[in-house]
């Protein structure tokens, strides 16, 4: 991998020799509960919304084969880096969208939380980057979306929202990180309403993350 600033955490992480949120202390990384439970999804479209530098896009092609992966990124910083691990690791099945996700079309600005995170940025009003929702982003890909992992601080309600359309078609296994009480509820409320059930027990990386899957039917 590709890691021009050592000082970010999960660049520093590829120098120790391992993609980031494969190993979170007395937790289970998320990668690698995917790659030991999901990976027999792999025959569809796996979306990564807030794929930063590109360490889940890369996991997710690379080592879970997954047939095509969506990469939404807004920071053109982040975006240098996510193309040039694609690069460097000669893949060619992950389509970029230099964008935010959202509830629907529009813009927004991109601020700066933490300056050696390259994933803490957060969306704030402005006219500087295009948002998209995630259902316009996927609308012409014939494959089904099968996988969604969502790490976009502060701002899952939006991008759960704009992915209505997918939910209730495709029924993804979707994964949100949620670093306060309050996002969980909210998140689970919302996905509650849309026929989905929080995976019990399931609490992923250092920065709380969870794992809903659609609530099969008997009709």
């Amino acid at each position: 991998m590709n890691a021009p600033n050592p000082n970010d955490h999960i660049q520093n992480e590829w120098l120790g020799g391992y993609f980031y949120e494969t190993l979170a202390g007395s937790r289970q990384g998320m990668l690698n509960y995917i790659y030991h439970n999901l990976r027999h999804l792999s025959d569809g479209l796996w979306v990564d919304a807030g794929a930063n530098v590109g360490n889940h896009t890369v996991f997710f092609s690379a080592i879970c084969d997954a047939h095509r992966v969506v990469a939404i990124e807004p920071v053109l910083d982040n975006l240098k880096v996510l193309r040039s691990n694609l690069q460097v690791n000669e893949i060619e099945n992950v389509d970029v969208f230099d964008c935010a996700a959202g509830a629907r079309s529009g813009r927004c600005s991109m601020a700066i939380v933490e300056g050696n995170n390259s994933g803490l940025h957060e969306v704030v009003d402005g006219d500087d980057t295009e948002v998209q929702s995630l259902d316009s982003i996927v609308a012409n890909y014939p494959a089904p979306v099968r996988l969604i992992k969502i790490d976009v601080e502060d701002y899952n309600l939006p991008v759960l929202e704009g992915s209505i359309e997918t939910l209730g078609r495709d029924h993804p296994v979707v994964f949100v990180e949620c670093a306060e009480t309050i996002e969980l509820v909210q998140v689970n409320s919302f996905m509650v309403a849309q026929g989905y059930e929080r995976v019990r027990g399931v609490v992923l990386n250092y920065t709380p993350t969870y794992v809903w899957e659609y609530k099969k039917t008997d009709d």
